[in-house]
């Protein structure tokens, strides 16, 4: 995992993007930070064990406008938006980086 971590910090030059932002969440067992402000990179954790399922981080989701769809830089699986929440499908981490819905191959019709 962190092989994968560092080759999207280098794809995406986290280092160059800014300070790291703290964003509040509704949940004691979840934390999300960013980098590069709401249209930079978004890392979401937990302190949920591997086998826990689904995780909703509820409070600031990244900028979800038309014409964009957030993917997970590492599974490359297309984010889900609810309800001012981000959903995984699972409780291990996600980087999301934010790529142009047009020519997505994984990009849903609907935004997200």
């Amino acid at each position: 995992f962190i092989r994968a971590l560092n080759l999207v910090r280098k794809e995406f030059g986290a280092e160059v993007l800014g300070a790291l932002e703290v964003v509040g969440t509704k949940h004691d067992e979840t934390l999300v930070f960013r980098r590069g402000g709401r249209n930079g990179i978004w890392v979401f954790v937990n302190n949920f064990g591997d086998g826990h399922g689904a995780v909703l981080y509820c409070g600031e989701v990244p900028d979800t406008s038309d014409g964009w769809v957030w993917v997970d830089a590492v599974s490359k699986e297309v984010a889900v938006f609810e309800a001012g929440c981000y959903r995984s499908a699972d409780s291990r981490p996600k980087i999301l980086v934010r790529r142009q819905r047009r020519g997505f191959r994984g990009a849903p019709s609907a935004a997200p």
